[in-house]
């Protein structure tokens, strides 16, 4: 497996949909990562939660190759955090977005970390979401 640093858009996608979600009402979603202390209701926790992903992809990067090689891979660049209208995402490229975080964010320990079980879980929500509309699941017999 080789790892590599997202691009800010896959974290800034993710962030806008938790975001999008609790200004919606679909609470159930985004119920992990405030579970951990992020209050998307305030906009810098948004910044905050967007930074604390890069900093968990950035370290499963150091894990997987060694120390400060996330500045190497990302030829020193920095984050940047931006607010993405809803009218740029939708609930399955956002779960694609954020399943290739999870994956480029698993190294070492990091799959143990708090932010990535909340958003391993918020992946499981998202998926169950998407398929629970499907017409094929609504028709299917309940057993």
């Amino acid at each position: 497996m080789s790892a590599f640093i997202v691009e800010d858009e896959t974290i800034n996608k993710v962030v806008a949909y938790l975001k999008n979600c609790r200004e919606k009402k679909e609470l159930w979603i985004f119920y992990p990562v405030q579970d951990i202390g992020y209050d998307l209701s305030a906009p810098l926790c948004a910044k905050r939660l967007a930074e604390d992903m890069f900093t968990l992809n950035c370290r499963s990067i150091d894990e997987r190759y060694g120390e400060n090689e996330h500045e190497e891979m990302s030829g020193g660049k920095m984050f940047s955090y931006q607010d993405i209208a809803p009218t740029q995402y939708n609930r399955i490229q956002t779960l694609k977005a954020l399943s290739c975080f999870l994956y480029q964010s698993c190294e070492g320990e990091c799959d143990k970390d708090p932010l990535y079980l909340a958003l391993e879980s918020i992946r499981g929500k998202l998926a169950y979401s998407i398929l629970s509309d499907l017409p094929q699941y609504n028709s299917a017999k309940w057993e």
